[in-house]
């Protein structure tokens, strides 16, 4: 058995070093580190689109792990061992960061080393959010969690945030302050209510994504829509989901609702074909070359 074992291995080493001399032929195996790490990462940064908000204005990820597969970099990596060494060396190759387990985590969080991160928590890993914030908070810069930030953690303890994917009610809005606003460039909502932002101005802000839950206030709903609208006068892209809700009704004539000036919109999506979204229309004051769909 012994025996058996050892010419195993031995026929095992003897296929590697025929493998490694194969790839060493190959005229890819000739480039200059530098010029190989560029190639590796425009393919890397491609597929899929950057998982960020900011990055990808068509979608406005809540929940895709789709955005956010590592899986081809993990491939790359693996290819021959002058690939892993390279990517190894180089931390921007690991900023994405999908927590699916926390072994990945720790290993991802190792090899990016000082970098800003994007951090994303699938509805299976939310129970490691504390362990892993105590661990990244300062390095945070695209977090996406399933739903509301675990307690004694608010917005304001991620100094770096630009882009954020959350569902925050009313009632966890209390973290909510101007300094995180004014940093954010990216911010997707889910069973937003309008009022939990709108009296918070969002002067970097580029790519909105609000998923609305159920009103029962609709005067004032509406109102704060547009008010939300107005405090962001950067947006370029703006995607509006659950204006259903508003089905049948249009803003009373009685509300003073002044227009969202919105000069670089470019592009503006309605999930749902409604009245309250063909009645939003009047109070925007976009750019003429904005696109509606």
């Amino acid at each position: 058995m012994e025996a058996s074992n050892t010419l195993t291995d031995i026929f095992r080493s003897a296929l590697l070093e025929i493998h490694a001399r194969i790839n060493r032929l190959a005229l890819i195996d000739k480039l200059p580190t530098e010029i190989l790490l560029m190639i590796l990462f425009n393919v890397t940064a491609g597929h899929p689109p950057p998982p960020r908000v900011v990055a990808h204005p068509d979608t406005f990820p809540l929940s895709n792990p789709s955005l956010y597969d590592t899986s081809l970099t993990l491939k790359l990596s693996h290819v021959c061992k002058k690939w892993k060494n390279a990517m190894l060396s180089c931390p921007s190759f690991w900023v994405n960061i999908p927590c699916h387990c926390r072994l990945q985590f720790d290993e991802f969080a190792r090899r990016s080393q000082s970098l800003p991160i994007t951090l994303y928590l699938s509805a299976k890993s939310s129970r490691l959010a504390r362990p892993i914030f105590s661990q990244t908070v300062q390095r945070i810069q695209h977090l996406y969690v399933p739903d509301s930030l675990p307690h004694h953690y608010g917005l304001s303890d991620f100094p770096l945030l630009e882009s954020l994917v959350i569902q925050l009610p009313d009632e966890d809005m209390d973290p909510w302050t101007q300094d995180v606003a004014e940093r954010l460039k990216g911010l997707a909502v889910r069973h937003a209510t309008p009022r939990s932002v709108a009296n918070s101005l969002l002067p970097a802000l580029t790519h909105l994504y609000l998923e609305f839950s159920g009103f029962t206030n609709y005067e004032t709903s509406f109102a704060d829509v547009v008010r939300l609208l107005s405090q962001a006068p950067c947006l370029e892209f703006l995607r509006l989901q659950g204006l259903a809700n508003y089905e049948a009704l249009a803003p009373p004539a009685e509300t003073n609702i002044g227009p969202a000036s919105l000069p670089n919109l470019r592009l503006l999506v309605f999930d749902d074909c409604s009245n309250a979204a063909i009645s939003i229309l009047p109070y925007l004051n976009s750019g003429s070359t904005a696109l509606i769909r």
